[in-house]
């Protein structure tokens, strides 16, 4: 029996959109999924060759590459389980750790051979479930759940690999030219769709209207994050923030160094401000539980987080490992549809939901 931390997300658009329109021509969720699928488990294709997208400094929102790693469905259901394999940094084909017990300023590194052809990373798992038009990520032992990598991954492989690019290959070179999107391969094609897939918290909408009907009453905002390292950002404010406190120059001991922090603004945000601040806590990625944004209104002392209006607990799962990191696929699906009904709970509307917790 193992732990699962599981969080929804609606699906708000998904498919090959002409500029301007909120419905797709065409591009089904449970069609593409099947695709996929078969794309991935093509004679001779490996599972290094699934990554969808080219990482460079312009990569969006990712910097390193996620691959296939599994993919099944459940006919009865119509649900899909979706394994990623998400690429990790490493240094000159060596992975690199830190002994947590050395003295600052001198700790021991050690710098471990990745075997040739093996990519460093971690799993991260998805639950699809294309007829209520969302998707759960599915959290073991990592505080990632991935989500803005299978964004990526996924608009990424309708823009290039499914069944629907028009593509033609360019003699002399691996290079392949899209010419457009297509129906199918008798319809036209189309050169003005764009193949789009966002997904945002499923919300439990009470627990924002509560905020809102009391915006006037804020007293203070809250904020609680995580900076790691790997991040170019995250070293820059940490660096800034210690400065603060009279420490001039301090270095991680190595790239995947987090640091918790927590600050206080005494604000009563605009109507405006407030939006603003709910709709970037929707499109950020919540991968643990410290990662918040609370407030506190006058009179009271409780503090009413946004974490409460996401579709997210933990359930404990009967789940068969393959290793230390890989769930296995089909025992995982098995089980989250034992306890489908209880797991949905989530996706209602309580009563209690018209006040925080």
């Amino acid at each position: 029996m193992e732990n699962c931390k599981i969080t929804f997300y609606n699906i708000d658009r998904f498919g090959y959109y002409r500029r301007g329109h909120d419905n797709p021509e065409f591009g089904d969720l449970a069609e593409i999924l099947d695709d996929l699928r078969e794309w991935a488990f093509q004679p001779d294709m490996k599972l290094g060759q699934t990554c969808t997208y080219e990482v460079s400094d312009k990569s969006e929102r990712v910097s390193y590459r996620t691959f296939c790693f599994d993919l099944v469905r459940d006919a009865s259901s119509n649900t899909y389980l979706l394994t990623t394999w998400n690429e990790s940094p490493s240094s000159q084909g060596k992975v690199a750790s830190v002994r947590g017990l050395d003295p600052v300023g001198n700790p021991e590194v050690n710098l471990t051979k990745i075997p040739e052809d093996y990519i460093p990373g971690y799993a991260t798992y998805f639950w699809f479930v294309p007829n209520k038009d969302t998707f759960a990520t599915l959290q073991f032992q990592h505080n990632f759940n991935g989500r803005q990598s299978l964004e990526v991954y996924l608009r990424s492989y309708l823009a290039t690999f499914s069944k629907h690019v028009a593509s033609q290959t360019i003699i002399d070179s691996d290079s392949i030219n899209i010419l457009g999107y297509q129906k199918t391969s008798s319809h036209e094609v189309c050169q003005d769709l764009y193949p789009q897939f966002n997904s945002k918290p499923y919300q439990r909408v009470g627990q924002y209207d509560y905020i809102r009907n009391n915006s006037q009453e804020i007293r203070q905002v809250i904020r609680k994050d995580t900076l790691r390292h790997s991040v170019q950002q995250n070293r820059e404010l940490w660096q800034r923030l210690i400065q603060t406190i009279g420490i001039s120059d301090h270095s991680p001991p190595n790239e995947e160094f987090e640091h918790r922090f927590k600050f206080t603004v005494n604000h009563t945000p605009s109507a405006q401000e407030l939006d603003e601040i709910i709709r970037f806590w929707n499109e950020k990625e919540h991968d643990s539980k410290w990662d918040d944004i609370g407030f506190k209104l006058r009179g009271e002392e409780k503090i009413h987080w946004l974490s409460y209006s996401l579709a997210r607990n933990d359930f404990p799962l009967n789940v068969r490992r393959v290793n230390d990191e890989i769930v296995d696929a089909r025992s995982l699906l098995k089980q989250l549809l034992e306890h489908q009904e209880k797991i949905f709970s989530l996706l209602d509307t309580y009563a209690e939901s018209s006040t925080l917790h």
